[in-house]
């Protein structure tokens, strides 16, 4: 008998997202409803492998098919592997959503390094100050079939009237810094996994071995030390779940901030061992489902 390994101990069964003929035609007709990027695809193929090593029966996964799934849920027996937009609406689906982590926890706010303020989507047309703005919803959203993702405006009237549906959203306003780094810092069970970059000097570096721009440059990458005070603040503000990922990078006035912190279901992988990917993704997931 196959002894089921890492955080897949007790899983009945694995769904994962893996596109029919059906969903090519129609991503191709739709290009705003596919997956983010390939890589997305090619960490759902690495789930699915390491899933199977570990010998949990996985059940290929289609965007039509979430209605069906969704009785077989809430159960930490059952874990779902899919991109972010199939991902929230289940979570959605299942009244999960609001128990999703924001991105720049108030435990981390000494890590920003740069001016910013909350505001909701209804105030987001009456700022106070013009001038260039970073704007992002504080938590992962997906409208229509479409993510809301961060950019920087003109200024905040330029933006116009939101959707109703976000008028109550919380929104990260923040001045526009740039960044000479950007890396994944994953987290299980509050241990750092690994630290990956995924931009350096503007170039997305995703995967590629960049051990000799950091030792020339060795500014660029945040210490083991930092994220360590990360983790533990945290932990003591109960801010902590099971997965997570912490976007760390040096900004152009010298500083390491906090980017953003991600949730742990739908994270890009930019180099982590495959099994280390699924644990943090199936711990999280289980998290999601049980409490």
């Amino acid at each position: 008998m196959t002894t089921i390994a890492g955080e897949c101990r007790g899983l009945r069964t694995a769904y994962v997202q893996t596109p029919n003929e059906d969903d090519l035609v129609r991503w191709a007709a739709a290009p705003e409803t596919a997956p983010g990027d390939g890589s997305i695809l090619r960490d759902l193929r690495e789930h699915h492998a390491v899933l199977a090593q570990r010998g949990v029966p996985v059940v290929p996964l289609h965007p039509s098919d979430l209605r069906d799934l969704e009785g077989r849920l809430p159960s930490d027996e059952v874990f779902v592997s899919a991109d972010l937009g199939v991902c929230w609406r289940l979570l959605d689906a299942l009244g999960r959503t609001g128990r999703i982590v924001g991105s720049y926890p108030a435990s981390l706010e000494p890590y920003l390094h740069r001016r910013w303020w909350l505001a909701k989507g209804e105030a987001l047309a009456s700022p106070t100050a013009d001038g260039p703005v970073f704007v992002k919803p504080c938590r992962p959203r997906i409208v229509g079939a479409k993510r809301l993702r961060g950019r920087v405006v003109p200024s905040l009237r330029s933006l116009g009237p939101l959707p109703p549906v976000l008028d109550t959203e919380w929104f990260f306003c923040s001045e526009p810094v740039g960044w000479y780094s950007e890396y994944r810092c994953y987290v299980l069970h509050s241990r750092l996994l690994g630290i990956h970059p995924y931009r350096i000097l503007g170039a997305g570096v995703s995967r590629v071995d960049c051990r000799q721009v950091e030792d020339l440059l060795p500014g660029l990458r945040p210490t083991d030390a930092l994220l360590g005070e990360m983790i533990a603040r945290l932990d003591a503000a109960g801010q902590s779940v099971a997965g997570y990922a912490l976007d760390v990078g040096l900004t152009d006035r010298g500083d390491m901030a906090l980017i953003e912190m991600n949730d742990g279901f739908a994270l890009a992988n930019n180099g982590l061992a495959p099994p280390d990917h699924l644990d943090l993704h199936c711990a999280r997931w289980r998290e999601l489902m049980t409490r």
